[in-house]
C-alpha cells in the first residue's frame, strides 16, 4: 500500500505585507500555494499511488472562492484520469458551509461531514484499507471529536484523519483537541494529523505524523515545506518527506566586522544571501551592529540599505529576496541579557490572546479583524514590536 499524506495546503493565501514586492516576485509567491499543490497531485501520479489523503485547511479562506475550487476540482480530475481516490476533509480555515455555491467535485473524491465516518477501499495489491475522519462545519471545534471515532476495522489497515491540536487548555483547545493516549486506544495503524504547520512525528508506532503544510505563508513558517509519501513494508509504514517548497522563508545572522564600509558591508550581505540553493525570503540580522558608523547605522534603520539590496538581488536566480534587516547590538552597549529576558517576559505576559482581544473588543465586529488578530503571525509581530519599544524606551533612559 502506498499514499499521500498531505494538509494544509492554504491555497490562494494573500502573504500579507509582500504586496510591494517587484511584480515577478509577487506572482511567484502569490502562485506559490497552487505551485506546491500541483507538485503534490504530480508525485501522486508518478508514485501511482492508491489514495491520497488532504486533512483539512486546503483553501485558506472560509469563502471558498471558485477560482481555488475551479483549480482544486481540475488537480481532482488529473487523479480520476488515472483511478487515484482522494480523501478529504475541511479544516478551521476551509470549514464547509452548506450555503455557500460549491462546484461538484469529481467521483473519486471523498468528502468527510460534520460527523465522524468511515470509507473503504480496496488497493491495487488487494489490501482492504478504513479511513476514518471528518470535517469542520465551523471555525472552532472545541469538542473531543476522538471519542467518536470507532475501534479499528477489521480490514487489513485502519487510518484516522484529525484536523486538530494536542489538548493544553480550556482557553485554547479550540481545533478538535485529543491526547495521544486517545489515538492509541483506537488502535489503528496510522493517524495523518493536519493544523500544525510544522511536519513532526508525535509518535513513531502506530505512526501519529504531522506532516505539515505545503508552502509556507509567513515569517514563522520558516524551512521546507511538503507532505508525506507513505509506503507499508511487511506491515511498517515507511515516510518518505517529499519538498513542495517553491520559495523558503529563512532567518540568517551576519556578524558585522569592525569598521565595516558600506562597500563591504553590502557585498558580504548579498555574497552570504547568493550562497542558497533554494529561492527565499529572508530575514537579515546584523550581530555586533555597534561596530558600524552611526550614518551607516541610520542607513540601515531608515531602510536604505534594505532598499539597495532588494534592488541588486530582484533578478537572482534562485531568487533570494531579502525583506527585512534587523540590527543587533552586544548586550553591555544596548541592554543586558538580563533586561532582555525582562522584557520578552514581559510582553510573553502583557500580549496573551485573552488581553488582545480584551482590548480590540470593539473591532471584533469584523470577522476579518477578528481571524488577524487570532493568527500566531500577528500575536508573534505584535510582540516583536512591543519588545523593541521597551527595549528602546530602556535605552533613552
Amino acid at each position: 500500500m502506498k499514499f499521500i499524506h498531505a494538509a494544509d495546503a492554504h491555497i490562494d493565501s494573500p502573504f500579507v505585507g509582500l504586496k510591494q514586492a517587484p511584480t515577478a516576485l509577487w506572482e511567484t509567491i502569490h502562485a506559490s500555494t497552487f505551485t506546491a499543490f500541483k507538485k503534490l497531485i504530480q508525485t501522486a501520479i508518478d508514485e501511482a499511488v492508491d489514495f491520497v489523503l488532504l486533512v483539512g485547511d486546503s483553501f485558506d479562506q472560509e469563502a471558498q472562492s471558485l477560482p481555488v475550487q475551479k483549480f482544486l476540482k481540475q488537480q481532482f480530475e488529473r487523479l480520476a484520469d488515472v483511478d487515484i481516490p482522494v480523501y478529504l476533509s475541511y479544516g478551521n480555515h476551509d470549514y464547509w458551509d452548506a450555503n455557500q455555491v460549491h462546484f461538484e467535485l469529481p467521483a473519486n473524491v471523498h468528502v468527510f461531514g460534520a460527523q465522524v465516518e468511515s470509507f473503504e477501499l480496496t488497493t491495487k495489491g488487494h489490501e482492504s484499507v478504513t479511513i476514518v475522519g471528518f470535517s469542520y462545519d465551523q471555525r472552532w471545534l472545541s469538542a473531543d471529536r476522538v471519542v467518536d471515532f470507532p475501534q479499528r476495522a477489521s480490514t487489513t489497515y485502519t487510518i484516522g484523519t484529525l484536523h486538530g491540536s494536542q489538548k493544553a487548555t480550556a482557553d485554547t483547545d479550540h481545533y478538535a483537541p485529543f491526547t495521544i493516549s486517545e489515538l492509541n486506544a483506537c488502535h489503528y495503524d496510522y493517524w495523518a494529523l493536519g493544523h500544525i504547520h510544522k511536519r513532526q512525528t508525535l509518535q513513531e508506532r502506530p505512526a501519529i505524523v504531522y506532516s505539515g503544510n505545503l508552502q509556507g505563508r509567513h515569517k514563522n513558517e520558516p524551512g521546507e515545506k511538503g507532505f508525506y509519501l507513505v509506503d507499508t513494508k511487511d506491515g511498517q509504514f515507511d515516510l518518505t518527506f517529499k519538498p513542495t517548497t517553491v520559495i523558503e522563508w529563512q532567518r540568517q545572522q551576519f556578524e558585522v566586522t569592525p569598521d565595516m564600509s558600506l562597500t563591504q558591508l553590502q557585498t558580504a550581505l548579498s555574497d552570504q544571501l547568493m550562497q542558497s540553493d533554494h529561492a527565499s525570503l529572508v530575514a537579515l540580522e546584523l550581530t555586533h551592529a555597534e561596530r558600524l558608523s552611526s550614518d551607516l547605522l541610520q542607513r540601515i534603520n531608515n531602510g536604505e540599505l534594505l532598499a539597495v539590496l532588494q534592488d541588486q538581488l530582484e533578478n537572482s536566480e534562485p531568487l533570494h529576496w531579502p525583506y527585512a534587516l534587523k540590527l543587533r547590538f552586544a548586550a553591555q552597549q544596548q541592554f543586558s541579557q538580563i533586561d532582555q529576558a525582562y522584557w520578552e517576559q514581559a510582553a510573553e505576559a502583557i500580549l496573551t490572546l485573552d488581553n488582545i482581544l480584551e482590548k480590540a473588543k470593539p473591532l471584533m465586529k469584523e470577522n476579518f479583524i477578528r481571524e488577524a488578530i487570532e493568527t500566531p503571525e500577528f500575536q508573534a509581530d505584535l510582540k516583536d514590536l512591543v519588545t523593541t519599544i521597551l527595549q528602546e524606551k530602556k535605552m533613552g533612559d
